[in-house]
């Protein structure tokens, strides 16, 4: 009987510890299910990120190729509107003006940098052109006075030579007469 019982509780025993690694696998599994879906959710996260990261990129590079396309149109059309040598007479006259344009920045500075303390690269921004025209405006204004006063003052001696020239002339007349 001993040996009977011993067999009942062996089996027991055994069937308990089955039913412990049962539940142990489980819980394991539970455990490291829960874990794969938290994965799973993060990469599912991740891919509908990336997918729209690829469909914002797809917009872009179609937006491109549109621009692109537009491009490669207007110079289609340029080109069929403006021959070559008028195309190149063009470019010319470009180059020509971006030069007249500079070298009217630089006398432009060297007519207000001697009296004001700019640089010749406050002439780049709106508001050093605005500061360098009222510099100029006021040169201008300053040198209108003094054509102005010179005018005046130039009537004034033409008026005096005018009375001095013909009281010249009339007393050259009565010695040039008395003479002949």
């Amino acid at each position: 009987m001993t040996h009977q019982k011993l067999q009942q509780q062996l089996e027991q025993q055994k069937s308990t510890v089955a039913d412990l690694q049962s539940q142990l696998s489980a819980s394991v599994s539970r455990d490291s299910y829960q874990k794969l879906e938290q994965e799973a959710e993060q990469h599912k996260n991740l891919i509908n990120q990336l997918q729209e990261q690829l469909e914002n990129r797809q917009a872009e590079i179609t937006e491109v190729q549109q621009k692109l396309t537009r491009i490669a149109e207007l110079e289609g059309m340029l080109s069929q509107t403006v021959p070559a040598d008028k195309y190149s007479a063009l470019q010319i006259q470009s180059e020509h003006q971006r030069y007249m344009v500079e070298t009217m920045k630089k006398q432009l500075w060297d007519l207000v940098s001697s009296d004001h303390n700019l640089e010749l690269g406050e002439l780049e921004t709106v508001d050093g052109l605005v500061k360098c025209c009222g510099v100029v405006r006021q040169k201008l204004e300053s040198q209108a006075r003094a054509i102005s006063a010179l005018q005046q003052r130039t009537q004034e001696l033409q008026s005096l030579a005018m009375l001095a020239e013909s009281h010249l002339n009339k007393w050259s007349n009565r010695i040039f007469s008395k003479t002949y």
